[in-house]
């Protein structure tokens, strides 16, 4: 496990644990005062406060054991065990859910009568707001942080908490004003918002668990970063696993037939470390590179002149005054475009400046009859392939049929030095 995801779950976990020791304490203290003043709102409102306990406490332990290194039994990880924690929260939430509808319509059915206002569960209640506020605050910040999602919805419960608080401050108050049906109807409507809540909750939970791709955005977004890399010939396949508050990303990648075991390890990395940064919480990346079969190529034919097809080709590649950019494939070519060579007056590397000038094309093949030593190894760099053209007195056209044959020779070394004058 990365260092950074390590010391992001142990703060999930030390945030889970002081939510979870200051809601027990603020529920034992409402319960008491609750049962002592005989004040029902009270007693069921520190029920509800001890289910939000335990659900923290899960989301804490969730954490803990994501936190746990990997080992022979657990080769990937313990990191769902945070996503499990999130099940049972959204259990526990739609649980709250429900208990807080049953009494909403309790209430409503029995109203209570006016009663004396009560001033020490009044205030139990305020502070219950006051404290409420507090924890969902660095709920929030923290699951927002470390990306626990079940942190994230403690956080949205607590926020309910505080309009829960808010309920009973006017349960114990209305009453003494003979208003009793307030209560009630705000209290269905809110236990309809929690019950929402902890649904959606145990929803995710059980996607993740089960592997559903629910991260089509951040696919797009990495098959977008990643397909700025050199050598890349097609993204074939992304799949993201959510696996508690980390990512896992499996890609296959084609790239050229002819890129070497050292080419495909530099791609991966570079794969790697561009994902790595610009995309938080993924935990880990596995990339299959596999050599493309091509069933279409764009290539560049080096000629002497402006006659589409049937143009004659040049015989030296950097001194010719035109190259086609071709689209090949098994029923048709067609060109693509006519480039003129503007590099003709340049006194030495006129080839590496054509070459480096058509790069934006995305070329698979250049067919050639030489090619210098610079320009030569910047092409296998670059994953594209050289052909050789056997003779200057043929057509486009002719090169095309000839490699769709397989009669043209591939050029796997320089034909000739870099420096050699009015070439490269």
């Amino acid at each position: 496990m990365k260092t950074e995801n390590r010391i992001k779950l142990i703060k999930g976990k030390r945030i889970a644990l002081l939510a979870s020791l200051i809601t027990v304490l603020l529920a034992a203290g409402k319960y008491i005062i609750g049962v002592y003043f005989n004040s029902e709102v009270l007693t069921a409102d520190a029920v509800h406060s001890f289910a939000d306990t335990a659900a923290i406490l899960l989301s804490a332990f969730g954490l803990h054991l994501a936190g746990r290194p990997k080992n022979s039994r657990f080769p990937y990880g313990l990191y769902k065990a945070e996503t499990i924690s999130l099940l049972f929260v959204g259990l526990f939430i739609g649980y709250a859910g429900i208990d807080l509808f049953i009494e909403g319509v309790s209430s409503i059915r029995s109203p209570s009568a006016a009663v004396e206002l009560q001033m020490l569960p009044m205030i139990t209640a305020v502070i219950s707001i006051i404290v409420s506020v507090f924890i969902a605050a660095i709920e929030l910040r923290t699951s927002k942080e470390v990306k626990s999602l079940s942190l994230e919805a403690n956080a949205k419960e607590s926020f309910m908490d505080i309009i829960t608080s808010v309920i009973v401050l006017a349960g114990i108050i209305l009453p003494s004003y003979n208003i009793p049906y307030i209560e009630g109807g705000v209290v269905i409507l809110i236990s309809l918002i929690v019950f929402k809540i902890g649904a959606e909750n145990t929803v995710h939970s059980i996607l993740v668990l089960l592997d559903a791709d629910i991260n089509k955005d951040i696919k797009d977004e990495i098959k977008e970063c990643v397909n700025t890399i050199k050598g890349i010939k097609l993204v074939n396949q992304i799949m993201i696993r959510e696996t508690g508050p980390f990512k896992m990303v499996e890609m296959e990648i084609l790239t050229s037939p002819s890129a070497t075991v050292f080419v495909a390890g530099r791609i991966g990395d570079e794969i790697r470390n561009n994902i790595y940064n610009n995309f938080s919480n993924i935990e880990h990346i596995f990339i299959d590179i596999k050599p493309a079969r091509n069933e279409i190529y764009h290539a560049v034919i080096p000629v002497e002149e402006n006659n589409g097809l049937d143009s004659r080709v040049s015989r030296h590649f950097g001194k010719s005054k035109y190259f086609i950019i071709i689209r090949i494939d098994e029923e048709k070519s067609e060109i693509e475009d006519f480039y003129l060579n503007e590099f003709l007056d340049k006194p030495r590397h006129i080839g590496l400046n054509v070459i480096k000038s058509i790069a934006h094309y995305n070329i698979d093949i250049i067919f050639t009859m030489e090619i210098g030593e610079i320009s030569f190894h910047i092409l296998r760099d670059n994953l594209i392939d050289i052909y050789k053209i056997p003779d200057y007195n043929i057509t486009a056209k002719k090169v095309v049929e000839e490699f769709k044959n397989k009669n043209l020779e591939k050029i796997i070394k320089p034909t000739h030095a870099s420096d050699e004058p009015n070439i490269q």
